[in-house]
């Protein structure tokens, strides 16, 4: 098969889970032990949010400091200021400080929190980096909900897990039509911050994220 490869390796990342809980391997690759300058928000607090946030601030990707989530959660918003991070109830707040936005609500929620950055479309906010983990959305369909609110939305469609939090994380990821090498250059090292990343084409997305979904929970 065309693309076994990667899903070799997934499924050899998520057998070896227990190692890297463990500590007994090392995920940051020492030639990017450089903390990344770009500011991050996160568009939904929740567990995979937080997941991803975890990864970045333990491994020292990104500083506390300079990661930012929204909800209306105020259970959630405990857990954020504990990781050092900010808290906003509002969404406004995430797209307006950060320059990478990771987009991490409910399928069913996408069109609610976009429609509440929805401004005049003379005054859009300048091109933004879009990370979506929202299930079974594609880079299509967010990069036209986003058109209306930022000028040119660079987006890149991920997949990863919640054992990024030990570095043990599963994370794919494909591009959009306006995303950049520099774009996807970052996205790989935001996702390896927590465990193996790999670019692969979007059809695949959908599968591998059920193998990495459920691999912990088959080898644990």
């Amino acid at each position: 098969m065309r693309y076994s490869r990667v899903f070799y390796k997934f499924y050899a990342s998520v057998s070896e889970y227990r190692v890297r809980a463990l500590g007994k391997v090392n995920v940051m690759d020492p030639a990017q032990d450089l903390a990344i300058r770009e500011k991050v928000g996160f568009l939904g607090s929740g567990n995979m949010a937080q997941a991803i946030a975890e990864g970045l601030i333990k491994t020292g990707t990104i500083p506390a400091a300079n990661i930012i989530a929204s909800s209306p959660s105020q259970k959630s918003s405990a857990k954020w200021v504990g990781l050092g991070a900010k808290h906003t109830n509002n969404n406004v707040d995430v797209i307006e400080q950060s320059d990478v936005i990771f987009i991490a609500v409910k399928p069913h929620l996408v069109d609610v929190a976009i429609n509440s950055w929805r401004i005049d479309g003379s005054h859009r906010a300048p091109s933004k980096l879009f990370i979506s983990v929202v299930a079974g959305t594609t880079v299509e369909t967010l990069e036209e909900k986003l058109n209306g609110i930022t000028l040119d939305p660079r987006v890149v469609r991920a997949m990863t897990n919640t054992p990024m939090t030990v570095g043990a994380g599963c994370s794919v990821y494909s591009g959009g039509r306006k995303a950049t090498q520099q774009d996807l250059h970052l996205v790989k090292r935001l996702l390896s911050a927590g465990g193996i990343c790999e670019e692969v084409p979007q059809n695949l997305i959908n599968a591998i994220g059920a193998l990495a979904g459920s691999g912990p929970a088959f080898v644990s």
